[in-house]
């Protein structure tokens, strides 16, 4: 029997579904509704939400994350076919920009991307779906890293993770922090291709820059950014006297990762090659983003 819905009956389930789940999260207490936005193709299909709980809406159809009173809009790129994929990234990309706290219990609402039918419902308290040192307000981010630096570098990560470049898969890693405190650490692998070029035209904020980052990013090494935005070098190595144990499957670029971030106050982001994962690095703890069968902890 065919149970798919055409037409307006799909635009009466939906709107059905949606005054349900919002009906759930109020009398389950939440104080946030995340509406993953991608679920429809036409990022142009609006939706009346109405409920007195805040409002974030996920979506890979924005450039840049807004507020707007109680409606909030996180740009978070990645949307693959498995279920609310964009969920840790924007509860990350949340929590950084102030629009999240670590206290609050979230409805999240969903479905496919681009399948234009909602039909998942999800009840989450922020703090234990985020890893204790990634939900302390205070310690996200290295106080010199701008959110909107890390939330640039995020979404070009991800780029790389799901479009690899000219057909290939890419693994890199980013290092952002102060440049002074990392220098120690840092030692050229080729000749930074960075070096000489004015801070505005190696800025990761400039749109223009992507390309030349994207480039770069098939070079072994570590690319290094400061907490403006600022590439300081690409193709760099890293040496610390850190010791570092890792699970089987990670390889020379997260034990870098690891090692830099025990040894500066600083974030660490890795793509892996292998299995486009996307992991953080915060003293010494792992964060994966996109889980592929490697917990996360401390690996230290």
């Amino acid at each position: 029997m065919k149970t798919d819905l055409i037409g307006e009956d799909r635009k009466v389930y939906n709107r059905g579904f949606l005054k349900q789940a919002v009906k759930l999260a109020e009398t389950g207490r939440c104080s946030s509704v995340l509406f993953f936005r991608d679920t429809f193709a036409d990022p142009n299909t609006s939706f009346d939400i109405k409920t007195s709980l805040k409002i974030i809406t996920i979506t890979r159809h924005v450039s840049e994350s807004s507020a707007d009173g109680s409606r909030y809009t996180l740009s978070v790129r990645l949307f693959s076919d498995g279920r609310l994929t964009q969920l840790r990234s924007a509860l990350l990309l949340g929590l950084i920009l102030g629009y999240i706290g670590t206290d609050e219990k979230i409805c999240c609402i969903g479905g496919l991307p681009d399948s234009d039918r909602l039909d998942t419902v999800i009840l989450l308290e922020v703090q234990r779906e985020i890893q204790p040192i990634f939900a302390g307000s205070n310690d996200l981010l290295p106080s010199e890293v701008r959110p909107e630096v890390f939330e640039r570098v995020l979404s070009l990560a991800t780029e790389l993770a799901t479009e690899g470049r000219e057909g290939h898969a890419v693994g890199c890693l980013f290092v952002l922090g102060n440049v002074d405190c990392l220098s120690p650490y840092v030692h050229p692998l080729i000749l930074n291709p960075f070096f000489g070029y004015a801070a505005s035209d190696r800025n990761i904020l400039t749109a223009s820059v992507d390309e030349t980052v994207k480039e770069y990013a098939l070079l072994d090494g570590a690319f290094i950014i400061d907490g403006d935005g600022v590439i300081e070098s690409a193709g760099s190595l890293i040496q610390t006297d850190e010791y570092v144990h890792l699970p089987s499957g990670l390889g020379t670029r997260h034990a870098a990762a690891v090692a830099i971030s025990k040894a500066v106050d600083c974030i660490a982001m890795t793509v892996s090659s292998s299995t486009r994962q996307i992991c953080l690095f915060r003293k010494g703890i792992m964060f994966p983003l996109f889980t592929k069968g490697v917990g996360y902890g401390n690996v230290s």
